[in-house]
């Protein structure tokens, strides 16, 4: 089973009035070309987020939660609202997926999950990654999912973050240097004729697109001051 709390009305269980159809349409059109599911078993839930409790959220599903995704309300008070009862309607071994953890314009979310984390809930941290932050209720399955992120992260890194190991993910692309510049291969001709001036006129080149960049920024900002 799955969850989204979210402000589209379209994902599960949201604040009535807060969005129209489109958003229903547009959610079922994402789930129909990405998940492959059959959308009889979609269930949508309308009504005030802050009524909805863990045995309401386990009544709609028909049981407890195997993945649970939160990207609603913004506040501290909300974020930590969705993650309590988020916690407890997951199926043992499930993963709850919080969104914009580290988005700057969102602060609360960061101060929400703080606030639920200020006393221990039986369940952990255990990466995050794309705005995300993961979170699993057993222990014993988190070096699964650790191991599966990590397979297909550009880059991983652990640090101790809310009192579990965390792993770090980026999934960018990595840029050239990073990808080639360590290979024994590329650092064996990269000094070597039309590889070393091609490499010297790329260069160049990223500097003057910073550089106009800069002054195009400039221009904008005198333009906007003056007017």
């Amino acid at each position: 089973m799955g969850l989204c709390c979210t402000e589209s009305c379209a994902r599960a269980a949201v604040a009535r009035g807060q969005t129209g159809a489109s958003d229903l349409d547009k959610f079922r059109a994402n789930l129909a070309r990405h998940a492959d599911a059959d959308m009889r078993r979609l269930v949508v839930h309308e009504g005030d987020r802050s009524a909805l409790d863990a045995p309401a959220l386990k009544r709609l599903a028909g049981g407890a939660y195997r993945l649970i995704s939160i990207d609603g309300g913004h506040s501290a008070k909300t974020t930590a609202h969705d993650l309590a009862i988020a916690v407890e309607a997951l199926a043992p071994g499930g993963v709850i997926i919080l969104d914009d953890y580290f988005n700057e314009m969102w602060p609360g979310v960061s101060e929400g999950v703080h606030r639920y984390f200020r006393e221990p809930h039986g369940v952990l941290p255990f990466a995050t990654g794309a705005n995300k932050m993961l979170f699993c209720n057993a222990p014993s399955a988190i070096p699964l999912y650790a191991d599966s992120l990590r397979a297909i992260a550009t880059k991983a890194f652990e640090y101790d973050f809310l009192g579990a190991r965390v792993l770090c993910c980026s999934f960018a692309p990595l840029p050239f240097t990073e990808r080639f510049g360590k290979d024994s291969r590329w650092r064996a001709v990269m000094d070597h004729g039309p590889i070393r001036i091609a490499r010297r006129a790329y260069h160049s080149a990223c500097g003057a697109r910073s550089a106009f960049r800069l002054r195009l920024a400039n221009a904008i900002w005198h333009l906007v001051h003056r007017m």
